[in-house]
């Protein structure tokens, strides 16, 4: 197996059976960045790219192999265009897809490629149980960070140089990811704000997200789509849309193209968009030079000041004109 962060990585027969199932082959069509795909193609990374990039990433800092199946089937309930449907149906947690992850992930070829294994699924769930793949907010964990260096690297500018150098920097420290150096935490905590403010809140993405979910939440309406079809792929979802919606429809979807002109205005002046999202923040666990663990905030200025200024861009949203 091929992948643009952690190289070429021979996998067991478990993960090459899992990413054969349709579960897992639907991810392939399903874009990390929701509809801002639609308005700039190169946003394209899919959640399978991120999942395989989480299993790879664990199995690097010598996580079980249970733990590694258990990150490569972590997004299979992501729905079409992501989180796109927390917009949708208004859940502001933005936790649609985790409330519907045991009853995707008990999908027969699932049960079935795992079982040579002795695995039942029930054995990988839920989540929270793996230290690695997922912890609550500040730490770090395989999810947080392999979704901010995928990112940041194709769309953000960081290079393989540095992403290798902060791959040695992790560690483990009683199942918890730490960083052995303040200044490649100081490094991680710079990426990871670009990724959640300044990408996450770049007014395409936002634009693009907004308008769609405003079609979508009108092809629901008129019975265009139901909240089955959000198990679909991108372009399948859209295609229904296209297929069976009306002229209104059609004349909004027509609205998310490349080529829109768009820019970040201020709250007291003309605005056509304004989004606020969920507040996400990292404060790394460190290793101090005397052995310490310790958050990186406790030694790090640049990180307090940083996570503050993040934390209040976050609450207060962005507002988005339409030139």
């Amino acid at each position: 197996m091929q992948d643009p962060l952690y190289g070429t990585v021979e996998v067991e027969p478990v993960m090459a059976a899992l990413l054969h199932t349709p579960p897992l082959q639907r991810l392939e069509r399903v874009h990390q960045a929701g509809a801002a795909a639609l308005l700039q193609p190169k946003w394209n990374v899919t959640r399978l790219e991120h999942s395989i990039g989480v299993m790879l990433l664990i199995r690097r800092l010598g996580g079980s192999l249970p733990e590694q199946a258990a990150a490569l089937l972590h997004d299979v309930s992501h729905t079409a265009f992501s989180h796109l449907v927390d917009q949708v149906l208004d859940h502001p947690d933005e936790d649609y897809h985790e409330k519907q992850l045991e009853r995707v992930i008990k999908h027969p070829a699932i049960e079935e490629a795992i079982a040579p294994m002795g695995w039942k699924v029930e054995d990988l769930l839920p989540l929270e149980r793996w230290s690695i793949l997922e912890q609550p907010a500040p730490d770090l964990c395989a999810d947080r960070i392999d979704y901010t260096l995928r990112d940041q690297y194709h769309y953000g500018g960081l290079s393989l140089h540095e992403i290798h150098a902060f791959l040695e920097m992790l560690t483990l420290v009683q199942g918890r990811i730490a960083v052995r150096s303040l200044a490649w935490a100081e490094w991680f905590v710079d990426a990871y704000y670009r990724e959640v403010v300044h990408f996450f809140l770049d007014p395409k993405n936002v634009y693009a997200n907004d308008r769609l979910s405003t079609v979508l939440r009108q092809a629901m309406v008129e019975g265009v789509i139901t909240e089955d079809d959000w198990m679909k792929t991108d372009q399948k979802l859209l295609q229904q849309v296209k297929d069976r919606g009306g002229e209104a429809l059609l004349r909004d979807l027509s609205e998310i193209r490349p080529g829109i002109r768009l820019q970040i205005s201020h709250p007291d002046d003309n605005w056509d968009i304004h989004f606020k999202q969920k507040v996400r923040w990292v404060d790394p666990l460190v290793i101090s030079k005397n052995g310490d663990i310790v958050r990186a905030s406790q030694l790090s200025t640049k990180i307090r000041n940083q996570t503050q200024e993040a934390i209040e861009r976050m609450k207060a949203g962005v507002y988005v004109r339409i030139v």
